[in-house]
């Protein structure tokens, strides 16, 4: 039911020009889905406590009854009760395996949270500072090769400006800046443009 409910409500939705009765579905179909979800978390709550037969609301239109099996009685009385001792020690066998993985699932996250704790608590060395290089070159002189800039570039990983001709080979060759020794490729390159 509900799935034809839906399927009307995603046809009517694509129509451009719906109907009147059209849009009452458009504007009831929200509620009408809050309902049949409301109805099938009850039935579900209801059956967890026990005090329904049936877990969805679709169960319960169809006249469906969900039952647990009950054990045989009679003849097979002897074999039952081997078979209800295995069943009981494979039982507690399992339950003794899910409980030790959570158990275990727990102290490994509580590990975890501890060291992580601890981890936090230590304060972190501070760095040593990056070595001062000082340069001693007039402004206007190229860094590689000292002579007067011409076709100005800049190398944009350290600010400084170079020939073009002679940064490019630099950087090809060598692939960082020659002064800071960050690394620094071609692309890293910017010529400036002057009157």
């Amino acid at each position: 039911m509900r799935q034809k409910v839906d399927a009307a409500f995603q046809e009517v939705r694509n129509c451009q020009t719906p109907a009147r009765f059209s849009r009452w579905l458009i504007k009831l179909y929200p509620y009408f889905y809050l309902g049949w979800e409301g109805v099938n978390f009850g039935c579900t709550l209801l059956y967890a406590i026990e005090k329904s037969r049936v877990h969805s609301l679709t169960l319960a239109l169809a006249s469906v009854e969900l039952a647990s099996v009950v054990a045989r009685s009679g003849g097979d009385a002897g074999r039952s009760n081997d078979s209800s001792l295995i069943w009981k020690l494979i039982s507690g066998v399992m339950n003794g395996v899910s409980t030790s993985l959570v158990t275990g699932a727990f102290f490994l996250q509580f590990l975890d949270w501890w060291y992580s704790q601890r981890q936090q608590q230590w304060p972190v060395p501070v760095p040593v500072p990056p070595s001062q290089r000082r340069i001693d070159i007039a402004d206007g002189t190229c860094p590689i090769c000292y002579k007067e800039i011409s076709d100005d570039t800049v190398l944009s990983v350290s600010g400084f400006v170079f020939c073009y001709a002679c940064i490019r080979s630099f950087v090809t060759e060598k692939g960082c800046c020659p002064v800071t020794g960050y690394p620094a490729s071609d692309a890293n390159l910017i010529r400036i443009f002057t009157n």
